[in-house]
This record gives structure tokens, C-alpha cells and sequence, in this order.
């Protein structure tokens, strides 16, 4: 027997609903388009922060020693030449060692150690820090349109949700009362179906007894399988007024 409460099913369908579930998040998206449109009259603040570095290994050292080489051959014959120049002087000033300057082995280490940094040795750049303020003064009235483009589609939804919720109440009520006349239905084909059964049993008693004819027999049993087929439409009648009813609020309303 339905006993299902109309008011209660009618909040159950304000819950499961999809319809309604969807109107709501799509005001609520709304709603935040409402107060970001809003936010367009506030001043806005940027911090950045940053800082970089970089590093670099090459493929091959060959070429750097050999610039070493060069470099320090080249400081040399510098400082042969400018030992030479001293020499000349009427008092001549003390030589250079020019010895120092020589391209040693350890140097060519040394470049090489230095091209091994890749990729976790970097060479730190200055970190770098920023701050902007933004002023929204005159933006030829963007603001205001987009605020009242945004206050209208939420108004719009509210109605649409408004008007959801009242055509669900309805919709609830007509197939609450849909399934209870098919429940009522369903008892009378029930009652009718004893009442066949009934029927052909006095039949085939009398026709047994030869108080009636074949006949009478044949249609008692007609209206037996008639009752029948009337009571399973009666059962299906119900059984998918119910599944109307839920597919109206959005979830089962039967329990196991």
C-alpha cells in the first residue's frame, strides 16, 4: 500500500532531484560571477618574487685549456717585453719573473674541475622582488555593465529554480495520486480475480453434476483468464506508476 507522505517526497525531491541539483549549481556559479564583477571596483595588489640562476658544462675542455695555454703564453712574452723595456732604461728597474706566468698543469685542472657544475652547480642571479597597485578609476562603465549582466542571469536562475520547485511539487501530488488509484485498481482486479475463480469453480461443480452445459462452463473460464490478464495489467499499471513517481523526485522511494 502507498504510504508515502506528498510533503515529504517533495523534500526528498528538492535533494535528489537533477533538474533542481543542477539550478543550483548553477546559481551558485552565478553568485560568483556576481562577486567577481563586484571586485572590478576594488584595487588590486601583485607581489612577485623571483630569483634565477643558470649553468653550463661543455661537451669538451680541449679548447678552453688551449686558450689557457695561449693567455698565459701571451702574458709572458708581455712580461719579456716589458722586461726588456726596463732594461733599456738609463736606470733600469728590477726584471719580473715571468715564470709565474707559466700554464701549468694544475691550471688546465682547474678547467676542467670548473666545467663540471652541470647541472646542480648554478651560478645564482640577484633575486628579484616586486610590487604593483592597481587603481580602477574610469573603465567607460564595463564595471557597472558586467555587474548588472551578472545580477540579471542570477535573478533569472532564481526564477527558473522557483519555478522548478513548484512545478515539482505539482508534478508530485498528480503522480502520488496517480499511484494510489492504481493501487486501488489493482485491489479491485484482485477482488474480481476471486470472484472468477469463484465462479468457475460453482461451474465445474454444476457441469460436473450436469446442472450446466458446456457452455456455461466455457464461460466461466473466459471470464477467469479475462480477470486474470486484468489483475497483471492492474500490478504493471502500479508497479510503473511508482517508477513515474520516482523518476519525479529523483530517487527510490521503495524499500527492500
Amino acid at each position: 500500500e502507498p504510504t508515502w507522505d506528498r510533503e515529504e517526497l517533495y523534500q526528498l525531491g528538492l535533494e535528489s532531484n537533477p533538474n533542481l541539483r543542477s539550478l543550483r549549481a548553477n546559481r551558485s556559479s552565478s553568485s560568483y560571477s556576481v562577486n567577481m564583477a563586484k571586485s572590478a571596483y576594488f584595487p588590486s595588489l601583485s607581489l612577485r618574487a623571483s630569483t634565477s640562476g643558470f649553468t653550463r658544462q661543455a661537451s669538451s675542455t680541449d679548447l678552453s685549456v688551449q686558450q689557457g695555454e695561449l693567455q698565459a703564453l701571451g702574458s709572458i712574452q708581455n712580461c719579456l717585453f716589458t722586461n726588456d723595456l726596463y732594461s733599456r732604461l738609463a736606470d733600469p728597474l728590477p726584471p719580473q719573473d715571468c715564470s709565474q706566468m707559466a700554464f701549468t698543469d694544475e691550471d688546465a685542472q682547474q678547467i676542467r674541475s670548473a666545467n663540471r657544475g652541470f647541472p646542480f652547480n648554478f651560478t645564482g642571479q640577484p633575486p628579484q622582488l616586486s610590487l604593483s597597485v592597481s587603481l580602477p578609476i574610469f573603465q567607460g562603465l564595463n564595471r557597472q555593465r558586467q555587474v548588472s549582466e551578472a545580477q540579471v542571469q542570477l535573478e533569472d536562475i532564481d526564477l527558473n529554480l522557483r519555478e522548478q520547485e513548484l512545478a515539482l511539487r505539482a508534478n508530485i501530488a498528480t503522480s502520488l495520486a496517480t499511484v494510489r488509484a492504481a493501487y486501488q485498481a489493482a485491489l479491485i482486479e484482485e477482488q474480481n480475480q476471486a470472484v472468477a475463480d469463484e465462479q468457475l469453480r460453482l461451474a465445474t461443480e454444476r457441469f460436473r453434476v450436469g446442472l450446466a452445459d458446456f457452455l456455461e462452463l466455457l464461460e466461466a473460464e473466459t471470464i477467469k483468464v479475462e480477470a486474470d490478464r486484468l489483475q497483471i495489467t492492474a500490478i504493471y499499471v502500479y508497479h510503473d506508476s511508482i517508477a513515474n513517481l520516482e523518476a519525479v523526485v529523483g530517487t527510490s522511494i521503495r524499500t527492500p
